[in-house]
């Protein structure tokens, strides 16, 4: 990963832990879509948040993805 990247990812990973959920929210679809380092396992951490517009975000963008680990959190979810 060049620096660049490194720089871009470190300041998403800062405005996920901000208070405010659309800031969130924001961070967790472009680190996703980005496919930042570790992103399944921040996606499922996202899926666990108290915030239940966080968990909403998190399980749709799991849906998006074939990740095995994805699929029993998914049925959890929705069951």
């Amino acid at each position: 990963m060049t620096e660049e990247e490194n720089i871009t990812f470190a300041k998403v990973r800062h405005l996920l832990a901000s208070r405010n959920p659309v800031h969130r929210i924001n961070a967790l679809q472009v680190f996703v879509h980005l496919k930042g380092p570790d992103f399944p396992d921040l996606l499922l951490d996202a899926g666990r948040d108290p915030d239940a517009l966080i968990r909403q975000q998190a399980i749709q963008l799991m849906g998006e993805y074939h990740e095995e680990r994805f699929a029993g959190f998914l049925v959890h979810a929705l069951s």
